[in-house]
Order: structure tokens, then sequence, then C-alpha cells
């Protein structure tokens, strides 16, 4: 689960950053957008796809929230890497959904992953 140290402004939703979840106060549909930038330190390359990132409601991944991203080619071991991932999608959510943003997948034997400025907003639409 990615940390969220801060909070932003918020209009019927409740951010935690004890727990880095975000809840939803009535149902609707909503546009649910996110950033962030991932940083690998490449061990040994297994797959194309390096890292991937997505939105988790109630424990369950919404699949249409995926951003993923990889190369193809030779890579340096020892090599870091910067990703900035972003996603924009809409989605009905019920009241008291609870909403959190996750690292899917590192696809590197030996790597170390970390991340920086993450953002989430979630705003009701219909």
């Amino acid at each position: 689960i990615v940390d969220f140290s801060q909070n932003g402004p918020s209009l019927l939703t409740t951010p935690n950053t004890a727990n880095d979840t975000l809840t939803v106060a009535s149902a609707g549909v909503y546009l649910i957008s996110y950033s962030i930038s991932v940083y690998l330190a490449l061990g040994a390359l297994i797959s194309n796809e390096l890292a991937s990132v997505s939105i988790f409601i109630n424990g369950v991944e919404e699949t249409q929230s995926i951003a993923a991203t990889g190369m193809s080619g030779t890579l340096t071991i020892g090599l870091t890497i910067r990703f900035n991932m972003a996603k924009t999608f809409q989605r009905t959510l019920a009241a008291n959904d609870v909403i959190t943003m996750r690292i899917r997948s590192a696809s590197v034997v030996g790597s170390s992953d970390t991340y920086e400025f993450p953002s989430l907003s979630v705003v009701r639409i219909g």
C-alpha cells in the first residue's frame, strides 16, 4: 500500500494517513485519478513489465486502474530507473467504499523499489 503522509483538501471523503486509505461518504459516480513516481534499482530483469500501480476498492483490485510500465532491450544491473505513472478513470462507488493505491509488481529479481510524490484524487461527478 502506498503511504500517504499528508491529507489534501477533502469533501465527502475521509482520508486516513494512519492506514493510507480514503473512504467515500456517499454512493455515486466518481472520477479517480492518481500519479506517482516509482524508482527501481535493478537486479536482474525477468520480464518486460518492470512496475505497475493500481487502485484497490475494498481490498479488490480495480483492473481499469492499472498503469504499467516496462522496457525492452539490455538493462545495466545496478541502474536505477524512474517511472512517472498516472491514470484517471470513472467508477461507481457505494457509500463507505475504501480506496487504496498499491504498487502491484516490480518483476525484477533483486530490485529495490521506492516511490515519491504519490497523489490520489477522488471526486464525485454523478
